[in-house]
């Protein structure tokens, strides 16, 4: 082998080495920056946080706007309160567990108590069972609810159906039957526990909503 051919060896040799030696420095460069975005996103509250994949337990917290309760004028009771099969809409505001805690998550003007911990718009539409708003224990209203998780509409979402109790601090199961998005396959089971109400007075007389705890088991 010439002195020539030795040199071009050595030379593509080192070449070769400085392109990985390159290669390595923008890599941990990389990852120096990366590692800190990931730690930054990791303090906000991202979706698959609270709906992780192959059926782990998700418990949300739900405080509905007083404000968005609308039902229909008949049937009802002489105080002007739905009867059994009277029909209405709700909806209020998805936080993470243990936020109510902190507070009745919802002003009287139906403004979140704390915007910066909103991670979804709660839906509830259906009828009222037993003896209507009268109901004292047991089933009061039969529902269909939709978790609207995101600031987008239909994105990302889940649906349960199944009967809802006037009993505060007692459980009852309800069924996934659904979703959109990441959980356009979702099934499973919903566990809901009414935790007490929140009452204010307005001009249009007293306001009421339901503080409510979710625990979701959401198979894909």
């Amino acid at each position: 082998m010439n002195n020539t051919m030795i040199s071009n060896k050595i030379n593509n040799h080192a070449h070769v080495w400085s392109m990985g030696h390159k290669l390595s420095v923008a890599l941990m460069l990389t990852l120096c920056l990366l590692i800190p975005l990931a730690q930054a996103d990791s303090n906000k509250h991202d979706i698959g946080t609270y709906f992780p994949f192959k059926g782990k337990v998700v418990e949300v917290d739900i405080v509905e706007n007083p404000r968005k309760f609308s039902f229909d004028e008949t049937p009802a009771f002489e105080d002007g309160s739905p009867a059994y099969g009277g029909e209405f809409i709700t909806q209020g505001f998805i936080y993470p567990k243990g936020t109510l805690e902190m507070g009745d998550g919802v002003d009287v003007n139906g403004n979140p108590q704390f915007p910066d911990l909103v991670i979804g718009t709660w839906f509830c539409r259906g009828w009222h069972v037993g003896d209507g708003a009268h109901t004292q224990t047991g089933p009061i209203v039969i529902t269909h609810q939709i978790f609207n998780f995101g600031e987008k509409f239909g994105a990302k979402t889940i649906a349960t159906d199944g009967l809802e109790l006037a009993d505060i601090g007692e459980s009852i199961k309800r069924a996934i039957t659904g979703g959109t998005g990441r959980y356009k396959r979702a099934r499973g089971e919903q566990v809901q526990t009414l935790e007490g109400l929140n009452q204010f007075e307005s001009e249009q007389g007293a306001l009421i909503g339901v503080r409510l705890q979710m625990k979701l088991k959401v198979y894909q």
